[in-house]
């Protein structure tokens, strides 16, 4: 059992790029999978050659084309293991400090600020900020550097991109609040967490920022079926903002539901003059955005997307009758925000839905609410 133990040690030192099944009796193949089937997976070895038959019941994970090696992994508290990572997901991961000996801890992902291959020589390890804009001077200032204004340089080959390589510390923290300076006036205040590969830093592509946000306000109808509908008010609109470290620093993705009721219009519609009608309107739509920060607290946030509405409406008279319908719809959104904190905004919303019915009919309101940032 030493000697496996050591044949282990010397096999995953470095890093090795295969499949990896994990069975209940603490072994650990590697290899490509040939064949997955409902009883057996079959997995041409990589250490000793051949195909390997393993019954289902018997595995206990599978790692598909992972990489899968010994990691220095830091944590907040000032503490680090030296373990393999057997699963990950968003939220957190599985490590286990010897391979093939079934103990393993998981650990939140909020708890980490790095993870390496190699032990950290240094604390402190640069990392490089950009920013887009056409300005005269572009400054950075944030916890990691006192909050002491530091110049961009513009690049050279890239007219209105500035760009500068700061020390960030790792191991004090992972996460830290920065903003732009951008020809003396102060921008938004940015959040940005980071993780270390490698002795290099990357902003951590696991996290993702939301933005919850709800507003009210009154709507109208135009073009269409405008004359036959009337809308009661308020129009009700709740979403959410999203921004992935992948995506460019001012793109945002949104989901957003609209709910509103309407009646047909007795003047135009005089048969519904001895009726009761009414519709229930829910909308759901996903919007990509691009926020522009004007002045330091003040932010034009333009969208773009599509989505559906679904209609439930109820006549009631002669006789009652419920009739539902679904519409594919699409959205134009313009909001400007005002950031009171960096965790709270007030926002005020114009929407415009166009509904693709027999007629092009436009749902129109403009609202005021907040956002929060979590």
């Amino acid at each position: 059992m030493k000697m496996r133990a050591v044949v282990c040690v010397i096999l995953f030192a470095g890093a090795l790029s295969a499949d990896v099944v994990f069975v209940k009796s603490g072994k650990v193949y590697l290899g490509r999978i040939k064949s997955e089937r409902s009883g057996e997976i079959e997995l041409s070895r990589k250490d000793k050659g051949g195909l390997q038959k393993i019954a289902r019941n018997e595995v206990l994970r599978i790692l598909y084309k992972d990489e899968i090696g010994l990691k220095f992994i830091y944590l907040v508290n000032g503490t680090q293991r030296h373990a393999f990572i057997v699963d990950e997901n968003a939220r957190q991961i599985v490590i286990r400090e010897q391979l093939e000996v079934i103990s393993e801890e998981t650990i939140d992902r909020k708890r980490i600020l790095a993870i390496s291959e190699k032990q950290l020589a240094s604390t402190s390890l640069p990392f490089t900020f950009h920013h887009g804009v056409k300005a005269e001077r572009v400054e950075i200032e944030g916890e990691f550097t006192a909050w002491r204004p530091v110049p961009l340089e513009s690049e050279k080959s890239a007219p209105g991109r500035w760009q500068i390589s700061l020390p960030i510390d790792i191991l004090k923290k992972n996460q830290y609040e920065y903003r732009f300076v951008v020809d003396g006036n102060a921008q938004e205040m940015r959040s940005i967490k980071f993780k270390a590969e490698n002795e290099k830093l990357f902003e951590d592509l696991d996290s993702m920022q939301w933005k919850p946000s709800l507003a009210v306000g009154p709507g109208i109808y135009s073009g269409g079926y405008a004359e036959q509908l009337q809308i009661h008010q308020p129009v009700i609109s709740f979403g959410a903002s999203f921004r992935f470290s992948s995506l460019p620093q001012n793109v945002q993705l949104r989901l957003d539901t609209v709910f509103f009721r309407d009646h047909p219009n007795a003047a135009a519609l005089p048969l519904f003059s001895r009726l009761e009608a009414e519709t229930l309107n829910f909308g759901g739509f996903l919007s990509i955005g691009y926020k522009f920060t004007v002045f330091s607290s003040f932010s034009l946030t333009p969208a773009i997307g599509a989505g559906g509405i679904f209609q439930f409406s109820r006549v009631t008279g002669f006789r009652a009758d419920q009739v539902s319908n679904q519409l594919f719809a699409a959205v134009t959104r313009l909001t400007i925000g005002y950031h009171l904190t960096r965790q709270l905004s007030l926002i005020l919303p114009l929407t415009s839905i166009a509904e693709f019915d027999a007629r092009l009919t436009f749902v129109s309101f403009i609202a005021v609410g907040v956002e929060f940032a979590l």
